[in-house]
């Protein structure tokens, strides 16, 4: 199926692209990782759909990573900053704070240490915020969006792929998704 036009800005949003960059990674798909990065960041943020600011930053982020640009620590730095619990929507505070702020920490060890053990200890920390806000109640535990960490799994294989050893376990995050034989 290919989208075009209108069709194609209907699905266009910061969390969809940040969805599928983090899938492409997991299956190293290196054509689609590519095809993904290269949407403009104008268009996730000319969407009906309003993100909080700290999103497009975040986007930035892992775009610029993974294109392998400079100005990816400046944006964490942003995105970040942007995460400040006073400034948040009460409605996505929780989301933002179990979920995305301990993928940002995560990806501040992947950048900035050698110590397995500081990006091991930010893993598991994410694993547990995600376990908690996704067993918050029971519409949250039967949501399919929190059955994988995905943006923590993204970010292990990449770990991985650069040789990081993942010392956690968790059900959120596969193994077999770490694994050198899903590499196309």
């Amino acid at each position: 199926m290919e989208l075009s036009g209108a069709e194609l800005l209907r699905y266009a949003s910061a969390a969809n692209w940040l969805n599928s960059i983090f899938l492409a990674i997991i299956t190293r798909n290196g054509e689609a990782i590519n095809a993904i990065n290269a949407t403009p960041p104008s268009l996730l943020q000319g969407t009906e759909s309003t993100y909080p600011p700290y999103i497009y930053s975040w986007c930035e982020t892992i775009r610029r990573f993974v294109a392998r640009e400079s100005g990816a620590a400046e944006a964490l730095h942003e995105a970040i900053a942007a995460t400040d619990p006073e400034q948040l929507d009460p409605r996505t505070r929780d989301y933002t704070l179990r979920i995305v702020v301990p993928q940002m920490r995560m990806f501040h060890y992947l950048i900035s240490s050698s110590d397995a053990s500081e990006f091991n200890s930010a893993v598991s920390d994410a694993l547990e915020a995600h376990k908690a806000f996704w067993s918050a109640n029971a519409d949250k535990a039967a949501d399919p969006e929190g059955y994988l960490a995905l943006g923590p799994l993204a970010l292990s294989c990449i770990a991985r792929d650069v040789g990081i050893p993942i010392e956690v376990n968790s059900e959120y995050l596969p193994r077999e998704a770490l694994a050198d034989d899903l590499r196309p």
